[in-house]
């Protein structure tokens, strides 16, 4: 059986962020799922690479896709990454928003 996977993106503004997700998802050929107010829940268990990406605003990934990731049952098992685009530009801004997310360690 073929590894499936899938990404969730909530692009907004200039749609950068949906650019990368459709050049992440070319080389891992994955479904691409767009995150509003009203996206159905997916079903995690036939994927085995879940991606999560969206812009930065004040800081944080889209409240819309952080609304989505929080409705998600817990799964076990499953290799993740998440990505975002932002005007962020220097590596402290950057490590000081992914950290006050709880993503990486500064």
């Amino acid at each position: 059986m073929a590894n499936k996977s899938i990404v969730f993106l909530y692009s907004y503004h200039h749609k950068n962020t949906q650019k990368i997700a459709n050049a992440i998802a070319e080389k891992i050929n994955a479904t691409i799922v767009e995150i509003d107010n009203n996206t159905n829940l997916v079903e995690l268990g036939n994927y085995d690479l879940v991606g999560f990406g969206s812009g930065i605003n004040s800081g944080k990934h889209y409240s819309q896709l952080l609304n989505y990731i929080e409705k998600i049952p817990n799964v076990q098992n499953k290799k993740a990454f998440i990505f975002s685009t932002s005007g962020i530009y220097t590596e402290k801004n950057v490590k000081r928003s992914y950290n006050s997310q709880g993503i990486i360690e500064a």
